[in-house]
C-alpha cells in the first residue's frame, strides 16, 4: 500500500462489475488501477469511470501485478479463468 491508497484491480466489467466500480471510486483512499475483462472493449468502456490506468483481458497478468493491494473477481471463472 503507497500513501495510505489502496490500489484495486477490477476483474470483470460486465453489469455486475459496473456496479462495484461504481462503489469503489466513491471510497475515499481507493484507486482503481487496472480494468480487466475477456471482452477488452468492455474494459475500455469502463477506464473512464474508474479513471484506471491499464486495461487488459489477461486475468494472468493482472493477478501477478506488484502494482495493486487487492483485487476484485466478479467474473464467472468458467468464462474467465485464473
Amino acid at each position: 500500500m503507497k500513501n495510505n491508497t489502496i490500489r484495486v484491480a477490477l476483474l470483470g466489467a460486465g453489469r455486475i462489475g459496473q456496479e462495484h466500480a461504481k462503489n469503489l471510486v466513491s471510497i475515499p483512499g481507493v484507486e482503481v488501477r487496472i480494468v480487466c475483462d475477456p471482452r477488452l472493449d468492455a474494459a475500455k468502456m469502463l477506464r473512464p469511470l474508474v479513471r484506471a490506468e491499464k486495461v487488459t483481458d489477461q486475468a494472468d497478468e493482472v493477478l501477478s501485478s506488484k502494482d495493486i493491494d487487492a483485487s476484485l473477481y466478479v467474473r464467472r471463472q468458467i468464462l474467465m479463468p485464473v
